[in-house]
């Protein structure tokens, strides 16, 4: 799929004082929910963490799942992404790239930000806009399911 995104993991700690700054602590449910987005890898829904986080922590509600993801977000450590379904994905903030999205299945691949180097500059030049961030998605339909429309 052209270039991969380079991993790049926040550490425990980072979470910790990224939430510190706006005067949270890294409590028991928020380090549930955290691990959970992070140990599913991908782009995980909601309900996909509060499953994972249920395991560590079966009293956590998806209510507390919920607000979390948004304290995480707001700390800029997880990123939810608005997709053309209905139900948000998050994933861990890393390295800034771009998403593939298979119309039929739902995979999402991640593409580097490297691939469309040049682009930020480009729009700043076309609109008179101080760009300060960008996202990037496109839709089709993925490998697995072009070659399963050629067995049918």
């Amino acid at each position: 799929m052209g270039a991969k995104v380079r991993s790049h993991r926040v550490s425990d700690g980072e979470v910790a004082a990224r939430l510190a700054r706006r005067g949270l602590r890294l409590t028991r449910q928020r380090k549930a929910v955290w691990d959970a987005v992070r140990a599913a890898g991908g782009h995980p829904a909601a309900d996909e963490i509060y499953r994972r986080a249920r395991r560590v922590l079966p009293q956590i509600s998806m209510g507390t799942v919920y607000r979390t993801l948004g304290v995480l977000r707001e700390a800029g450590v997880v990123q939810e992404l608005h997709l053309k379904e209905a139900q948000g994905r998050y994933e861990e903030r890393g390295h800034h790239h771009h998403h593939a999205v298979c119309t039929e299945c739902g995979r999402i691949e991640d593409i580097a930000a490297g691939a469309f180097e040049g682009l930020t500059t480009r729009a700043q030049a076309a609109t008179d806009y101080q760009i300060e961030d960008h996202r990037l998605e496109f839709y089709g339909i993925c490998p697995a399911c072009r070659a399963e429309r050629r067995k049918g």
